[in-house]
């Protein structure tokens, strides 16, 4: 509803959208919404166009807000419960919600194509995304956390630090910027620059602080690697000092005269045969060089 004198005032306060000219009274300015500051009607689309890009940058931070409520935490509840151990520690928390807010503040910047048509809030559809990205990003920090664990051997704290970086780039960075497409995540509008450049702050302070051990156990730059490409091969492990297996015969010293063990014919007395004739002579052999 547009309007411009005191008997328009009545109608601008009840309509959804009761908008004043420029040229309106102060009783017709006082009634409605938006006040339109230039002469004719076309600032109206400039509203209607910043208003469907204000929803498209909440939609973004609504998709990337409950993807990283229904996967952290419950993340954080399965290294307790299975590994019984902490996937972060407190202090790691605070650091990553800090972070993560420094992208999402960035949204208000970020460049969206308002739609068509007029927008609404489809709840069930946001929720079904949502638990869907939530799944994925859920399960591979489960795997990040048991691979650094487990398969390199990383410490507790070393394990922490690298749940701590997957989290930055991935709960952080790669949900919000599959939140904010609306196809292919490469597909236009690009981001923003603000955005990308909270994007590069993030993943910079993050790097630097878990290579040089503020605040957190140090990581080379070799795991932070080893940890989203090719895991390095090590040696396998041994015991050092640890005597080598005895043998189960023990081979004469070189210069020896001594005979040969004969290990055939006690077996055959125990089972009754009798020696045969040249096993006989050369056990007097034997004895005869032992004499």
């Amino acid at each position: 509803m547009t309007g411009d004198g005191v008997n328009d005032a009545p109608a601008l306060s009840q309509a959804d959208v009761g908008i004043a000219v420029a040229v309106a009274t102060d009783v017709a300015k006082a009634s409605a919404g938006p006040v339109l500051t230039r002469e004719g009607l076309g600032e109206i689309l400039t509203a209607i166009k910043g208003s469907r890009s204000i929803y498209q940058r909440m939609q973004t931070w609504v998709l990337a807000m409950i993807t990283r409520k229904a996967a952290i935490p419950p993340f954080l509840a399965l290294a307790l419960l299975v590994w019984g151990t902490f996937a972060l520690t407190p202090l790691l928390v605070v650091l990553f919600m800090l972070l993560g807010d420094v992208a999402t503040f960035a949204l208000s910047k970020d460049n969206v194509i308002p739609s068509d048509k007029p927008d609404r809030w489809m709840v069930r559809s946001l929720v079904v995304n949502c638990l869907g990205f939530a799944t994925v990003l859920f399960a591979f920090s489960g795997a990040v956390f048991w691979i650094a664990r487990y398969g390199f051997g990383l410490s507790i704290g070393q394990t922490q630090t690298a749940a701590f970086l997957w989290l930055v780039f991935a709960g952080g960075q790669t949900a919000l910027y599959l939140a904010r497409a609306r196809g292919v995540f490469w597909a236009r509008p690009h981001p923003g620059r603000w955005l990308i450049w909270a994007s590069v702050f993030d993943i910079a302070v993050a790097a630097v602080m878990a290579n040089q051990g503020w605040l957190m156990t140090p990581i080379s730059w070799a795991w932070m690697g080893a940890l989203f490409g090719a895991s390095p091969s090590s040696p396998p492990a041994t015991r050092s000092g640890s005597p080598p297996p005895p043998s189960s015969t023990a081979s004469p010293p070189p210069g020896s005269h001594e005979p040969p063990k004969r290990t055939t014919s006690q077996p055959d007395r125990q089972q009754g045969r009798p020696a045969r004739p040249k096993e006989r002579k050369e056990c007097r052999a034997a004895h005869a060089r032992a004499r």
